[in-house]
């Protein structure tokens, strides 16, 4: 989800040809609007997040961003509880904290955490690049990311200024901020941008992210240990969305048909790919049929993910359980809905996501938080999220 890489910009590409049956959303028209306001709404919200004992969940109410609330609900739908301005809740390991993000005047994001028994927030770092955050497997720190501008030294594109983006992470105690990567050293001569997203942590304390480099090579998912800045490729290609394991020993990516070599196609199809850190290839688990992209995804480490994918039939985008081991796919998704931002349980059993639909009237949309059994138990509404006009109308 996507936090930092769900690009507004794609949607003249994606709208257009929704694959339903073969028709597409007219440019303008009501469904092709609800798509692009649904895209826009889980971009700027991010997934529900999961309490560590899987009791709760924190989300969001309201959108567009600057207009969404952090709260909490029992996964029975008992106990909600708004807490504070923000979007993309992160509940810590240790249950103590939430972090979210809020967009800032000057452009950026601020990382903050509340506690989930309310209060007022404390703010940990301005000038985030994304609302991309991840917390430490002790719960002690939150690893985030910022973008600076560089000017190339050396070859013939000198002194042309650079995008380049870094890791950092704060102590949540202290608040205490530290860059942990020098990824200047990438920029070559050829590069036009650096671009990174955290994904995770290991056991041995190092930070896992997806690393972009526009225009020379360098691309994969990579670890940095946080206190020495060492630096290690874990995987060579051209990736995009990411879940770790746990443990931090395995991890699910996406990417388009070639990542993992190095020469991504423009198909537009997605590739989910397993790989198991120490090893030195992933392997396919599944590709999407042609037109379909995904979105989103949420592993659940009983061998499952579950992936929002779209354009989906009937101008939609659904939810996908699929077998790591196997590869088989199961729709989740009712016809007649737009489900994304899935987040899978700690114990792996459960779901949630969230669903718009309009109502009877077609005039309005609402948007609610969801969970279901990931063994094909049916759906279960558990809160409201946001209710607004439907798009043309």
């Amino acid at each position: 989800m996507r936090g930092g890489w769900v690009w507004t910009g794609v949607l003249a590409v994606l709208l257009p040809t929704v694959a339903g049956g073969g028709r597409a959303a007219a440019m303008g028209s009501p469904e092709y609007l609800a798509l692009g306001y649904f895209i826009l709404r889980m971009a700027n919200v991010g997934a529900p997040s999961w309490s560590p004992d899987g009791e709760s969940m924190a989300f969001v109410v309201g959108s567009p961003a600057w207009e969404a609330t952090i709260a909490t609900v029992g996964v029975s739908g008992a106990n909600r509880r708004e807490l504070c301005p923000g979007t993309e809740p992160k509940w810590s390991p240790r249950g103590d904290w939430i972090a979210f993000f809020e967009a800032e005047r000057a452009g950026g994001y601020a990382l903050s955490v509340v506690s989930p028994e309310g209060g007022e927030p404390r703010r940990l770092a301005g000038g985030c690049a994304s609302t991309a955050s991840v917390w430490s497997q002790d719960g002690q720190y939150l690893a985030f990311e910022r973008v600076e501008s560089r000017e190339v030294e050396t070859g013939a594109a000198s002194g042309r200024p650079v995008s380049v983006g870094n890791v950092y992470i704060v102590e949540v105690r202290t608040g205490s901020v530290r860059r942990v990567t020098d990824l200047e050293s990438v920029c070559l001569a050829d590069a036009r941008s650096v671009t990174i997203r955290v994904a995770g942590w290991t056991a041995e304390g190092e930070v896992v992210f997806v690393l972009r480099v526009r225009g020379a090579p360098g691309s994969g998912l990579y670890a940095v240990e946080v206190g020495a800045g060492e630096l290690r490729r874990v995987f060579a290609g051209e990736f995009y969305l990411v879940s770790l394991s746990p443990d931090g020993t395995e991890v699910v990516l996406t990417g388009h048909p070639g990542a993992a070599s190095g020469e991504p196609t423009v198909a537009p199809q997605t590739e989910l790919m397993l790989g198991r850190v120490g090893e030195e290839a992933v392997r396919r688990v599944v590709l999407t049929p042609w037109g379909e992209e995904v979105r989103n995804i949420s592993a659940g480490w009983g061998r499952r993910v579950v992936m929002e994918s779209g354009p989906g039939a009937g101008d939609t985008y659904v939810l996908t359980r699929v077998e790591l081991d196997s590869g088989r796919r199961e729709v989740l998704t009712e016809a007649g809905v737009m489900e994304g931002a899935p987040a899978v349980s700690p114990d792996g059993s459960m779901a949630a996501y969230y669903r718009e639909a309009r109502e009877d009237s077609s005039e309005v949309v609402a948007t609610d938080l969801y969970v279901m059994g990931m063994e094909g138990e049916a759906a279960r509404f558990v809160a409201h999220c946001y209710h607004d006009a439907a798009p043309g109308k």
